[in-house]
């Protein structure tokens, strides 16, 4: 009999085992769904983050076009280059004899033949 007993006080002890295992089985999965899950968060949040910064670069660069429009930009040169030929005309005039030449007078004032429009070749402004 105390066989039949030992038979039936496994039998009684296995099913706990069994439910038990199978509880720990569904934590273990659960805890691995878990992470899973949390790592896909980490991975949206970093690429929202992306996104977002993207959006905040393409905003800048709208508000920079629209608020500096090329062309008048250009034509704005175009004038500071007008202005700045005649007022360094005027005053290489009103310089006193002997004179430079023009190019010699620019260099003396450091200012870059390029950035006026000056032609050192030909000693006059484009």
């Amino acid at each position: 009999m105390e066989g039949d007993d030992e038979k039936k006080n496994k039998g009684v002890s296995e099913k706990p085992q069994s439910e038990e295992s199978e509880a720990l089985s569904e934590r273990f999965n659960e805890d691995e769904q878990v992470k899973i899950l949390k790592k896909e968060k980490e991975i949206l949040k970093k690429q929202v983050e992306e996104k977002e910064e993207m959006i905040r670069k393409l905003k800048m660069v709208k508000m920079y076009r629209n608020k500096h429009n090329l062309e008048e930009l250009d034509n704005l040169i175009h004038k500071w280059r007008d202005v700045a030929q005649e007022a360094s005309q005027q005053l290489y005039d009103a310089f006193n004899e002997p004179k430079p030449e023009m190019g010699e007078f620019l260099n003396q004032l450091h200012i870059q033949h390029d950035m006026i429009g000056f032609d050192a070749d030909t000693e006059c402004f484009r």
